[in-house]
């Protein structure tokens, strides 16, 4: 049977890791000022990961704050070819996986835009990014 251990570096859907446990795992670049969470390294975005409260819709939506940092990192990942892995909090440093995920558009309209995002996002959403799950 194949099961996980602490040594694989296959993420396991619906497992539960740490963020130092990701760290080590994705190694994001160190300094990770403002959109913590799109992790990015050498200029790519490597993963998500979400708060439940402030993206309920995740990890099909993702809410995009209007700040210059978030903006320039979500248009990071829309350049990207490549999926990324999406962790969904769960607890204190109890991040969930819940597979790949790539970009597939965003939308801009606030109208729709505010319509879509929780109450307590309403006054910093710039955006919704839609990604589609991979395999």
């Amino acid at each position: 049977m194949d099961r996980p251990s602490e040594q694989s570096d296959k993420l396991w859907l619906g497992r539960i890791y740490r963020w130092s446990d990701l760290k080590n795992r994705l190694q994001w670049d160190a300094d990770q000022q403002g959109g913590y969470y799109l992790l990015e390294k050498n200029g790519s975005i490597v993963c998500a990961c979400l708060h439940e409260d402030k993206n309920p819709n995740a990890p099909e939506e993702i809410v995009v704050s209007r700040g210059p940092i978030q903006t320039r990192k979500a248009e990071m990942l829309a350049r990207q070819s490549e999926p990324i892995p999406v962790f969904i909090q769960k607890a204190v440093d109890q991040w969930e996986y819940w597979g790949d995920y790539r970009f597939d558009r965003f939308e801009h309209e606030l109208g729709r835009v505010h319509d879509r995002v929780p109450e307590n996002r309403k006054q910093d959403a710039g955006r919704i990014m839609y990604m589609t799950p991979v395999g």
